[in-house]
């Protein structure tokens, strides 16, 4: 089972550790000219660099990152966005799924 609750954080639970997959992607929601970043951390390290999105103008852009990584016990995952553009609200995913 997930243990997101209202963190937006997963935590492995005790004794599911693995190897994981996890995604994010986004849609941006204002126009002008920027450049959103995303990625994924693994106990608050970057452990994945996500497609940027560069927008001139345009209102609509998306994003997208993935990759497999090894869990233990009680490690975190989380996903960010840096930049100057505006994550549209009903636009966006975030999945963690154990493989194995």
């Amino acid at each position: 089972g997930s243990h997101v609750g209202g963190t937006g954080i997963f935590t492995v639970p005790s004794g599911h550790a693995g190897t994981y997959f996890a995604s994010v992607s986004f849609m941006t929601n204002n126009p002008g000219t920027g450049t959103a970043h995303i990625g994924i951390r693994k106990n608050g390290t970057q452990i994945s660099n996500g497609t940027k999105a560069y927008t001139t103008g345009t209102l609509y852009d998306s994003a997208s990152c993935l990759c497999v990584v090894a869990l233990s016990d009680g490690d975190t995952i989380d996903f960010y966005v840096t930049g100057p553009k505006q994550i549209h609200p009903d636009y966006g995913t975030c999945n963690v799924y154990m493989m194995y």
